[in-house]
């Protein structure tokens, strides 16, 4: 295998991974937001793949399989056990969270967008 193409599928397997932990980075304790925010947990993070994909071309794939981890993590959200609590978007640092239905459509539309996107990237 050519030494270019195993580095491209390494770096599009780690995007991939990163995309599909990178929503849950309001976890991190330093950050004030809760889990499920609107800043993370919906179209944003795709926008902003959006906007960056055009500034480095030659990472194209890259951002395509990073896009790929964040539709596989919203559409894993959509679908909790429980609709309650952590489950909700919320509007942090408003201390406010979404009804359920605005919270499921939010995180769909976040997945449709980051499917979208990748579609034009490819």
């Amino acid at each position: 295998m050519n030494v270019a193409l195993g580095v491209k599928l390494l770096l599009c397997l780690a995007s991939a991974a990163i995309g599909f932990r990178l929503p849950d980075i309001d976890l991190a304790p330093v950050l004030l937001i809760r889990h499920r925010s609107v800043w993370t947990h919906g179209p944003l993070l795709p926008f902003l793949a959006a906007w960056l994909a055009p500034r480095y071309p030659e990472y194209r794939y890259a951002f395509v399989a990073l896009l790929i981890g964040i539709a596989i993590h919203l559409l894993e959200d959509a679908s909790p056990k429980k609709w309650r609590g952590g489950a909700l978007i919320n509007l942090a640092p408003i201390p406010v969270s979404l009804p359920l239905v605005l919270s499921q459509s939010y995180i769909v539309l976040g997945a449709l967008y980051a499917a979208f996107v990748m579609i034009s990237l490819i």
